[in-house]
């Protein structure tokens, strides 16, 4: 196994996919808490914590996470991947061998343990140790301060990517479960800012953040049934029932319409008329699915996320 192979399946295309929510709800909780700078050095050393997870989180949301995600998906995926011409060509079959499945968990935990380290070094830069008792104290501290921030972070988003192609739940196969489980996508840096926010139950989540989480939900959830449409024939003959197949392609291309129209209504509330725009690049798009070649409409997709993750990222912080 090289890394050659190891990085084509890691989807290097999609992977602002994952990195992209850690960024904005990053511009998001950053823009909002700025006073940190100009506040206590124990205050300093909580955002410099915090600093360093994110940091963690948006190199692991590149190659390691989607590895694990899309190594999952192609393992699982075999009996409708060989039907389906797009992976073929465009993206690649994978064989389904556990030794393959292995390589990715040992990647998953090697990160973290590599992670683990520098955190302990940099956590013992602050710390001032004087006997064993202190030393006890000073590992305890650690130890939980890196559990909390990854262990609880980190679960929901590898159960999810998990069960969404694994049985016995199986998200794929579920119609309109297929698309909703897809809020992995954005669960991890929703967690992370509820937990750097102080938040310790759902009453003290401010509007703004619901408003931000639902309409990241409504996005992810277009976004997973339009990639879904160009699998429609191969997912049919594997007798899968997802949300494309059942709605077929016009009302699938509504349905987006309308998931990202209901994102719209919500962050506009939030960002401003700017969502006008990125709205109608998304409608745009769609509608030219209506009219022109499918898969080429759908190469462009990436770029197009791509595009309007970073605007949205730039136009939190600095508007």
């Amino acid at each position: 196994m090289n890394f050659s192979t190891l990085f084509h399946h890691s989807r290097p295309r999609f992977w602002h996919y994952l990195y992209g929510p850690m960024m904005i709800w990053w511009a998001y909780y950053f823009s909002s808490n700025s006073d940190l700078f100009i506040q206590s050095w124990s205050l300093w050393f909580v955002f410099y914590a915090a600093t360093f997870f994110f940091l963690a989180f948006v190199l692991y949301f590149t190659f390691p996470a989607n590895l694990f995600v899309y190594w999952v998906n192609d393992f699982a995926d075999y009996d409708t991947d060989k039907f389906n011409t797009k992976k073929q060509w465009y993206e690649r079959v994978l064989q389904p061998r556990k030794s393959f499945l292995l390589t990715v968990f040992a990647v998953q935990i090697g990160y973290w343990l590599v992670i683990a380290l520098l955190y302990f070094f940099w956590f013992l830069l602050y710390a001032k140790i004087s006997n064993f008792s202190e030393i006890i104290n000073y590992l305890s501290g650690f130890a939980l301060v890196f559990l909390k921030y990854v262990l609880f972070v980190l679960v929901p988003f590898l159960l999810l990517s998990w069960f969404y192609s694994v049985h016995p739940i199986r998200f794929k196969k579920r119609i309109f479960l297929d698309g909703i489980s897809n809020v992995l996508y954005i669960i991890t840096p929703t967690i992370l800012i509820w937990l750097m926010q102080g938040y310790t139950s759902l009453q003290d989540i401010t509007p703004v953040f619901w408003m931000w989480f639902g309409a990241a939900w409504l996005r992810c959830i277009a976004m997973h049934c339009f990639s879904a449409i160009p699998d429609i024939a191969s997912d049919a003959k594997a007798w899968l029932k997802t949300t494309a197949i059942f709605l077929g392609k016009k009302w699938s291309l509504l349905y987006c319409i309308a998931l990202y129209a209901l994102a719209w209504i919500l962050s506009a509330q939030v960002i401003g008329p700017v969502w006008y725009f990125l709205w109608a690049v998304y409608c745009v798009m769609v509608f030219l699915w209506f009219y022109y070649n499918l898969f080429k409409i759908y190469k462009w997709f990436p770029y197009i996320n791509f595009f309007v993750g970073w605007f949205l990222c730039f136009w939190i912080y600095f508007m």
